[in-house]
């Protein structure tokens, strides 16, 4: 028997943040058997320590969903040594570890610095898995470095989505103030100039591909254009990608899809859009973004823009 029949499937979404993930993690987690979690390398942070909303509406640590998946993973989360999550996250998860990406060599370094992160992402998956009896388990964590350690998991079944958007886009969408809604207080989402999404947009996307080399066949490179103007497309080679039927899919006509209520643990706050949702280019920093800022972004990701074949 292949072994690979006794594991959960894994759709891990990766590149530079603005790029559609959530709405395509959304639309993935439709799928018959499939499960959107959202941004799971972020539930060790403010989600559980602050009892952030679950894409339920409801504060994590109160979703029965939740509460049944960490129970069975750890026998509820006062087992979890949630500190030293954040800890590892926080040192490990980040542009200088990326060169372990690259490198054929690190399974040593990586298991020894950070067997326990491995070690309870295994539990949790699992958890997912029996708990909601799915086949697929969508992540739309989109860090590389975090990708990377999913490919040490034994219990699942990995691939990659890498999924890029033009930066000039994404630039204008960081200037933006996002607000993350919560029951008790507002966050916002991460703001950036024009240079520091350039060089983190550059960054992600080519570590990214390195990341995607490792799994061979098993990964699938998505314009966020593609995605948007041929969405039941994407969603057909996605499901081809893992070797799963398509049925049950969340499309009402070319355009527009019935999304229900998802329990993702953290991520863009459209993850709280429900009903029937039209796909739509969203081209504003075209006419909106200002010339300094796009000029800047061009040229730093001239490289890049031409590779991906995006408009210069």
């Amino acid at each position: 028997m292949n072994d690979n029949n006794n594991k959960v499937k894994v759709i891990n979404i990766t590149g530079w943040g603005r790029n559609g993930s959530t709405l395509l993690g959304k639309i993935l987690g439709e799928a018959e058997g499939s499960f959107y979690g959202g941004e799971i390398r972020n539930i060790w942070g403010r989600v559980l320590v602050e009892n952030r909303l679950c894409g339920c509406g409801t504060p994590i640590n109160e979703c029965s969903l939740w509460k049944d998946i960490l129970n069975k993973a750890f026998d509820g989360i006062e087992n979890i040594d949630i500190k030293k999550m954040i800890s590892l996250s926080k040192k490990y998860d980040r542009v200088r570890y990326y060169p372990h990406i690259f490198s054929s060599n690190d399974k040593e370094f990586i298991q020894s610095k950070l067997n326990y992160y491995i070690s309870n992402h295994e539990k949790l998956f699992k958890a997912i898995k029996d708990v909601t009896n799915a086949k697929v388990i969508v992540d739309s964590s989109k860090s590389p470095f975090y990708g990377y350690l999913l490919t040490q998991l034994q219990n699942i079944d990995l691939y990659f989505v890498h999924l890029i958007r033009d930066p000039r886009g994404i630039a204008y969408s960081r200037q933006k103030k996002v607000v993350q809604p919560d029951k008790n207080k507002v966050i916002f989402m991460s703001q950036y100039d024009a240079v520091s999404n350039s060089l983190l947009w550059n960054t992600r996307n080519i570590a990214s591909e390195q990341l995607c080399k490792k799994l061979n066949n098993k990964h699938l490179v998505v314009s966020y254009k593609d995605f948007i103007l041929n969405p039941k497309e994407t969603f057909n080679n996605i499901m081809n990608l893992i070797n799963e039927p398509v049925t049950n899919t969340p499309f009402i006509s070319d355009t527009e899809v019935k999304l229900g209520v998802n329990h993702s643990a953290w991520g863009n706050p459209d993850r709280f859009h429900n009903g029937v949702i039209k796909l739509k280019i969203d081209e504003e920093w075209k006419e909106n973004l200002n010339f300094k800022d796009k000029m800047i972004t061009t040229l730093l990701t001239l490289p890049l823009l031409k590779k991906y074949n995006l408009s210069i």
